[in-house]
């Protein structure tokens, strides 16, 4: 059927690739990596106001001198360091397979 639309030469693969790029393709792609790297770097700082918060009002505050959570810190901001990691390894990956593509196949890329 999407055959029909297109060239009858066409492979499978310039049919997906007119598409993806009809729907905007790899600029999507690239903002949903952009979004997904940034949300652990939001997180980490969500993660460090929570922390002054907290030992504002526990630890300095109703518990005082006790740190009810001495650990949790450090492993939640290590867990976080490397969730950020891997999401901006992932997004480089991604953009130059998407690059790659882009260069293998010029007579459907990006127009």
């Amino acid at each position: 059927m999407l055959k029909s639309l297109f060239d009858a030469h066409a492979t499978d693969l310039e049919i997906s690739r007119a598409i993806d790029i009809a729907a905007g393709g790899p600029l999507i792609d690239r903002v949903a990596g952009l979004m997904a790297a940034q949300q652990p770097a939001f997180q980490i700082a969500q993660t460090a106001n929570f922390r002054a918060d907290f030992s504002r009002l526990a630890t300095n505050g109703a518990c005082k001198p006790t740190n009810l959570l001495p650990k949790y810190w450090t492993t939640r901001r290590n867990l976080e360091i490397s969730t950020l990691a891997l999401n901006i390894a992932a997004l480089l990956i991604s953009t130059f397979l998407t690059w790659r593509l882009i260069k293998v196949c010029p007579s459907v890329g990006m127009h």
